[in-house]
């Protein structure tokens, strides 16, 4: 080989060397920089890299399916005899909710018995300011004869009103609210009694002897008949109570119950027919069948204490007995009647 050949071959493998060189000393720089880099020459190269990391979207919540999973909420807030019963399902409500400040404010002064349920599972009642407001006029002018029922189907007011002003004020409220759901009233004003002069007895002095004065003195002394009074007073005050669209006896009512058996326990020999009723709100078979159910449970209580299960029958009449035909979806057409003979 000549050596002008030679010197080039050296030369060129040379240059290659130095290139090789020359970028590794470069790339040795760029790493140490790496390392050293400040947090703004950080950002700053970021900011011109494209974002590779992977960002799972959120899902969105379906509101329609949402809706259609809450249930129907429900309220009856009923005061009778001096007891007031809040029934129902709604939505869970803070302690400061207006609504619940209202419906347990009565239970401060009057005897209280709730079987409500507040549940994240129900929805919230288009009728809530409007149960808020009536019950609110309800406490404020202390009516003692109301049921009010409320749902998506139907809203119900029945009772006795004070007065025709406050009759006034709540159809007020009705008026507001009307188009959000049907409302129904049938309360009615409570006409003033006016006072009856007792006519004058004229005193009857009766000779002992006398035969036709131990005829004409007529003294009531049938046992049976003051053990039915007693019994019938005691449950226009004190009903026997259920859980609602059950025939389990709440233990209010069972006190009710061990009231009345101390009154036929008094008197022995008796027979004792035990009759559910029920007022017309819902299907007829089943509130026949309810107050059949019902007027067993009484007997099989009666039965548990103390009281011959032999002497004892139950009856179902449904709503085909109503104590108030006027009215037939008062509560106080949902009522247990205990009726007694001699054996």
């Amino acid at each position: 080989m000549k050596y002008s050949s030679k010197i080039l071959l050296f030369g060129s493998f040379g240059s290659l060397l130095l290139i090789f060189l020359c970028l590794y000393v470069n790339l040795e720089k760029f790493a140490l920089k790496s390392e050293t880099m400040s947090v703004e020459e950080f950002e700053v190269i970021a900011q011109t890299k494209p974002i590779t990391k992977v960002i799972e979207p959120i899902k969105a919540i379906d509101s329609k399916a949402e809706v259609e999973r809450l249930k129907p909420s429900l309220l009856d807030y009923t005061i009778a005899n001096q007891v007031l019963t809040i029934a129902g399902e709604l939505p869970i409500l803070e302690n400061s909710d207006r609504l619940k400040i209202a419906m347990m404010k009565r239970c401060e002064v009057v005897t209280c018995e709730r079987t409500i349920m507040f549940s994240k599972d129900q929805e919230n009642p288009s009728w809530k300011r409007l149960a808020q407001e009536v019950i609110e006029l309800f406490n404020d002018e202390n009516i003692t004869l109301v049921d009010f029922t409320l749902s998506n189907e139907r809203i119900h007011i029945d009772g006795e009103l004070p007065s025709a002003r406050v009759k006034e004020k709540l159809l007020t409220l009705i008026t507001t609210y009307k188009g959000l759901n049907e409302v129904n009233d049938t309360t009615s004003v409570k006409e003033p009694i006016a006072l009856k002069k007792e006519p004058i007895k004229e005193e009857v002095h009766i000779k002992e002897d006398s035969n036709d004065s131990i005829e004409s003195v007529k003294k009531i002394d049938n046992p049976i008949l003051l053990v039915q009074e007693e019994i019938n007073n005691l449950l226009k005050n004190k009903k026997v109570n259920f859980y609602r669209s059950r025939a389990k006896i709440t233990n209010r009512g069972k006190r009710t119950l061990d009231l009345i058996i101390a009154i036929l326990k008094k008197t022995p020999n008796l027979t004792i027919e035990v009759q559910g009723h029920t007022d017309a709100s819902g299907k007829v078979r089943i509130n026949q069948w309810i107050s059949e159910e019902r007027a067993k449970s009484v007997k099989n209580y009666l039965g548990s204490r103390g009281l011959n299960p032999r002497d004892i029958t139950a009856k179902g009449f449904g709503e085909t007995k109503l104590l108030l035909e006027d009215k037939p979806y008062s509560s106080l057409n949902r009522r247990v009647e205990i009726e007694i003979k001699r054996r």
